[in-house]
């Protein structure tokens, strides 16, 4: 879908943005409806992943999506390669294998992409959500784990999916608790909350490391699994500061 006039002030410039969001729809596994914007683009390039397999070519597009997605919400693309490394640092620090912790670390980087389905208005929005625009953005993991559907990401959608459930029951979308959410998903959920308070936001200022270190641990047990937590700060202790961003 793309709406007048933000997607077009023409008939023929509506229809395009529409023909764009049709082809990333099929592109990311079709019976999805995707509204037009900057990460459509970045999908609907003519197959510039056809000399890859299948999976390799779709895994390709998403990362893609999900940086595209960054550069929207954040204005550039360092929350999702940052909150990957960080799930991968943490997999690691719990005696994951490298091939477990190289699909956490893929998982990382596409947490959040199913927020293409959320405006930019609410995205970047400076206030507080309204009830119904804090809904919308609830939505966002079954629209990750809707884009995520197919044989090749069947571990990930599940982590996905479950990435903003908490042991207390009070996450979100199924209000799982304690061990009903997959630890992977667990990884992800410290990992994304330590990215996001350590950098700054359009609603607020970052809060420092050692701030957001404290943060976790009064949150431990409640907000987050005790046991990731634990293992998240002890990595962090062997990292002298914040990795940089790759080239």
């Amino acid at each position: 879908m793309a709406s007048f006039p933000e997607h077009g002030r023409g008939r023929s410039a509506l229809m395009e943005s529409c023909d764009q969001a049709l082809y990333a729809a099929k592109e990311l596994g079709r019976d999805r409806c995707i509204s037009f914007g900057a990460d459509v683009a970045v999908i609907s390039n003519g197959g510039r992943f056809l000399n890859h397999g299948e999976a390799e070519a779709r895994l390709a597009t998403l990362l893609a999506l999900a940086e595209a997605l960054d550069l929207r919400d954040h204005g550039t693309a360092e929350h999702c390669r940052a909150v990957g490394r960080y799930a991968a640092m943490a997999a690691r620090e719990l005696g994951f294998d490298d091939e477990r912790a190289e699909r956490i670390r893929i998982a990382g980087t596409l947490h959040d992409v199913g927020k293409v389905g959320l405006s930019e208005s609410v995205l970047r929005k400076p206030g507080p959500l309204t009830d119904a625009e804090r809904a919308d953005v609830q939505r966002h993991p079954e629209l990750g784990a809707q884009i995520l559907s197919g044989s090749s990401f069947d571990d990930v959608r599940q982590w996905v999916l479950a990435h903003h459930e908490r042991p207390d029951g009070r996450g979100y979308p199924l209000g799982l608790r304690e061990d009903d959410i997959p630890l992977e998903a667990s990884i992800l959920a410290v990992a994304d909350s330590y990215e996001a308070m350590t950098a700054d936001r359009s609603y607020r200022p970052a809060m420092g490391d050692a701030a957001a270190r404290r943060e976790l641990s009064v949150c431990s047990a409640a907000q987050f699994s005790p046991v990731v937590v634990d293992a998240f700060l002890r990595a962090l202790e062997r990292q002298p500061e914040r990795e940089p961003a790759p080239a």
